[in-house]
Order: C-alpha cells, then structure tokens, then sequence
C-alpha cells in the first residue's frame, strides 16, 4: 500500500522478526512495538509509525485492493473493481452470493482468471477473516487517484454534480489567449 519509509530492508526485517505475519498486522503495530524492533530509533519508529497511520486513512479503494496482492490483480482490475464495489463492505456482501463469480466476471476490465482468484481467495475463512480485520484499521478514501479520472471520468462527474469548486494557484502551461 506504499507506506512512506517502510522499504524492503524493513519489510524484510518485519516478517523476519515475525512481527508482521499477515498484511493486516502492519496496521496493529504500536509505537512502541517498532521501538523495540532492533534498528529503530525513536525519530525513524515515530515515522514509520505516523506514515503506517497515514496509509490505513489516505489511500483510495483501488490501491488497498492491489495492495492485498492478490495473485493476478493489476492495477487496471483493482481499479475496475473498485469502481464497481465503492467499498471493502460491498465485496463481504456479494462473495456469499451464488452468482458472485459471475458477478465478478461480469465487470468490465477485470480478467476471468483474476474474478476466479479473488473469488477463491475470498472463499477461505482465514482470509476472509484477515481481510475483515483489514477493514477494521483502514478506511479507503474517497480520493480518486489521478490515474483513475481516465476511466471513471463519467463517475467522477457524476460524483460533483451540483457542487461549487474553487481552484487557486499559478496555471503555468495555461495561457488567457
């Protein structure tokens, strides 16, 4: 989920020292937890810490869906996926449902091998449960990333309808002629 700082030395470290055993347990550590991981002084533990809090309450529904790292999930079927869901709730909902698998097939630029997956990923109490827990500690944002307006142009708009913006600051490229 690109947390600022983390890196694969300290990644690495994490799971090593079996502090993080499953994706959801880096959003259960504690201050003091990373502190007394070997290697962490009280500025890099504090952070860490403050850009791992950062990641559970910034980061939009696409990125948390391809940051579970489901075997076969691009970017461009999380953000489908995504799109189609608005929540992690919604995908709890429709997994117990028979036509899931069709349901999930059925989206639009998401692969049938990687509907299968999820769908089988999603089917094993174990990660259902993780993925629960996940839902606990981060919230997605509502923030569509800039690389999603392409797409979802049409549900962008219709997200900011009737609604006043103002846009301050220097337009460089952007010329009154």
């Amino acid at each position: 989920m690109d947390i600022w700082g983390l890196g694969k030395k300290n990644a690495e470290k994490l799971t090593e020292w079996e502090v993080v055993v499953v994706p959801v347990d880096m959003f259960r550590l504690t201050l003091d937890e990373i502190l007394n991981l070997e290697g962490f002084a009280k500025q890099s533990a504090s952070q860490l810490y403050e850009n791992i809090q950062k990641a559970a309450s910034t980061r939009s529904l696409r990125r948390v869906l391809f940051g579970v790292g489901l075997l076969d999930m691009r970017r461009t079927e999380a953000r489908a996926l995504a799109a189609k869901l608005e929540s992690l709730q919604t995908l709890f909902e429709i997994v117990p449902k028979e036509n899931c698998l069709e349901n999930l097939m059925g989206i639009t630029n998401f692969a049938e091998r990687t509907a299968q997956c999820l769908f089988e990923f999603l089917k094993k109490d174990r990660t259902l449960r993780e993925m629960k827990a996940l839902t606990e500690l981060v919230t997605p944002s509502i923030i569509v990333d800039e690389a999603d307006v392409g797409e979802l142009g049409a549900t962008v708009v219709a997200g900011v309808a009737d609604h006043n913006f103002v846009v301050t600051g220097d337009f460089v490229k952007l010329s009154m002629k």
